[in-house]
């Protein structure tokens, strides 16, 4: 009988120097799904350049508006970039949102979006366009090959570190003391 994959949701997965894949370079992942079928994630350090979340909300026809601290878009991934997302604190607790761990949820409405905008900044979110996806055993395989580095994912590190220090603060979180000593390859010895 096979093994039942182990759900990585609610990890960080944090790319490893020498991250076959530029797109994800220098990143760092929340998996938001992950069973045997496939795995979804977003990146949370990247922006989409100067995008704001108030021209999305322009093409969408909305009336929401936001203070100028909450206009970041960020980039989930490189699947379904037209499609937005929102990573909040688990708080809201809203009929469509997914729980992702007990204090971290995601939802992709306009309704959950007005909600959050309503509490007015009491429950930390963000925006993303696109996210990450990876088919069955293709993220196990990638992890296997030392492409990622998985960590517990922690509320404090994912809506208040800046973009910018993210990643090292995540190597850090996950027991890499002193990650300018890592190395982009791996070899035999």
């Amino acid at each position: 009988m096979a093994k039942e994959t182990e759900s990585l949701r609610g990890q960080l997965l944090i790319a490893m120097p020498g991250m076959p894949d530029p797109r994800f370079s220098g990143t760092v992942m929340l998996i938001c799904y992950h069973n045997k079928d496939g795995a979804m994630g977003l990146v949370l350090n990247r922006l989409v350049g100067t995008l704001r979340i108030d021209q999305v909300l322009d093409e969408l026809k909305s009336d929401i508006r936001l203070p100028e601290e909450l206009l970041r878009v960020h980039l989930g991934g490189p699947v379904s970039t037209q499609r937005g997302f929102i990573l909040h604190g688990g708080e809201l607790k809203h009929s469509d949102s997914h729980i992702v761990t007990d204090d971290i949820s995601l939802n992709a409405t306009t309704e959950a979006l007005e909600n959050l905008v309503a509490r007015g900044g009491m429950i930390p979110w963000r925006f993303a366009l696109g996210c990450a996806s990876w088919t069955s055993g293709q993220l196990e395989e990638e992890i296997r090959e030392g492409a990622w580095l998985t960590a517990p994912a922690r509320r404090e590190l994912i809506f208040k570190k800046e973009l910018p220090l993210m990643w090292k603060a995540s190597l850090i979180e996950a027991g890499i003391s002193n990650p300018e000593m890592l190395v982009a390859e791996t070899g035999n010895a």
